[in-house]
């Protein structure tokens, strides 16, 4: 599988599958490291680039990842995992 959009569908479905603990932060070390492993494989990666811009648009702050962002405005890692789903649906299904 390359296809980025699909990889984050599954975890979706299944955090605890993929993930070591459901937290946003095992997220985004878990598809940090699946891009590494083929970085020119990859497809749809723009939409990680395009959902950057985004969180930063939606929660008014920049210069911080996708993750810290979402972390900051949520409760706990697990709230921010959810966050992650919600704000990602909001990008997909436009």
């Amino acid at each position: 599988m390359n296809d980025i959009v699909d990889l984050i569908d599954m975890i979706e479905k299944r955090p605890a599958l993929y993930l070591s603990r459901c937290t946003i932060s095992a997220l985004k070390a878990f598809l940090d490291g699946w891009q590494i492993r083929d970085p020119k494989g990859i497809i749809n990666l723009d939409v990680l680039v395009y959902f950057q811009h985004y969180i930063e648009d939606y929660y008014e702050i920049s210069g911080h990842s996708w993750d810290k962002i979402i972390l900051l405005f949520s409760q706990d890692e697990y709230d921010a995992l959810n966050n992650f789903f919600i704000r990602y649906n909001e990008i997909k299904n436009k």
